[in-house]
Order: C-alpha cells, then sequence, then structure tokens
C-alpha cells in the first residue's frame, strides 16, 4: 500500500486506512508507538510567547484581506450614517403666541 500522504483517506475502507497507518481498530502497537516516538519525538505543544489582547488585535491588520474587508464595512457605514441623516430630518412647527 502507497504511504498515507499520497492517498485520497476519504476513498478508503476502514480497514484499508488504518493499514495504512500501521494502526489497528485497538490503536497503535507498542512497536509501532514506541518507533513513532522516536522517529518524532513526544507529541507535546510547546509554550509560545504570549501577546498582548492589543498585539493580537493589531496584527490582524497585517492580512491585506482584513484590510480589505474594514474599509468595505467602514464604506458601508458611512452610507449607512448618510442615509439616516438625510432620510429622517425632522421638522417641527411651534407656534410660541399661544396665549399661556
Amino acid at each position: 500500500m502507497e504511504p498515507f500522504a499520497l492517498q485520497t483517506f476519504w476513498g478508503l475502507s476502514a480497514t484499508e486506512l488504518l493499514r495504512s497507518l500501521y494502526s489497528s481498530e485497538e490503536g497503535l502497537s507498542q512497536a509501532e508507538s514506541t518507533r513513532r516516538l522516536a522517529d518524532h519525538g513526544a507529541n507535546l505543544i510547546r509554550a509560545g510567547k504570549r501577546h498582548s489582547a492589543f498585539f493580537l488585535l493589531l496584527g490582524q491588520f497585517k492580512s491585506p484581506i482584513i484590510l480589505t474587508l474594514f474599509f468595505i464595512r467602514e464604506g458601508k457605514v458611512r452610507e449607512t450614517l448618510v442615509g439616516l441623516t438625510t432620510k429622517n430630518k425632522l421638522a417641527a412647527l411651534v407656534d410660541r403666541n399661544l396665549p399661556g
């Protein structure tokens, strides 16, 4: 069977998929687990440098897609505000000469 990376896994039966991964329904054998640990190291998540919320937000604007979406949204907000100010003008008639 060819290496797993070269196959389309969704087209395999469960048995073929497990065989291509050198596994079984019971999981990896001790020998396969030991081999993978030696080849790839422990399956650990390394703690990375933490950034403040401000820097995370600032980092979002490095993407051209985000900048494009931001400016499109800004343009729509402006159009909405112009529409609201022109459509919703209020007029009132006041009679200050009423007896009182």
